[in-house]
């Protein structure tokens, strides 16, 4: 988080100095000669974490479309750790072979909301 508050930080900088550099005529640094000074990799680090973020909401979004009781199984089963004995019993499926099954078939469809939401974003 350090990263992405110094990132935000110094573009907001550099935006001030752009638009001081337009109203007073001041010349801003050269960026071959200060370039390797002011380039820290915090710009990478900003976008790698905006597209995280972007992927997580996405995530998010297709949970909420995804429904009942496809979402409880796979929250259950992959952020839980529950066992498929348990989620099994839990859902009243019959066997544990049924319950993997039912998961395969909604993560399926987890999957193509998540795709179908993120090529639109």
């Amino acid at each position: 988080i350090k990263t992405y508050l110094y990132a935000v930080c110094r573009r907001l900088w550099l935006k001030r100095l752009t638009t001081k550099s337009r109203l007073h005529g001041v010349r801003l640094l050269d960026d071959e000669e200060y370039g390797p000074y002011l380039n820290t990799g915090a710009e990478e680090d900003l976008q790698e974490a905006e597209e995280r973020d972007r992927r997580f909401a996405t995530m998010s979004e297709a949970l909420t479309h995804l429904g009942e009781p496809c979402r409880s199984l796979l929250e259950g089963f992959y952020l839980l750790e529950k066992s498929m004995l348990d989620l099994t019993a839990e859902h009243g499926y019959t066997n544990a072979d049924t319950a993997k099954t039912q998961k395969y078939k909604c993560l399926t469809r987890l999957k193509k909301l998540f795709f179908a939401s993120y090529k639109e974003a």
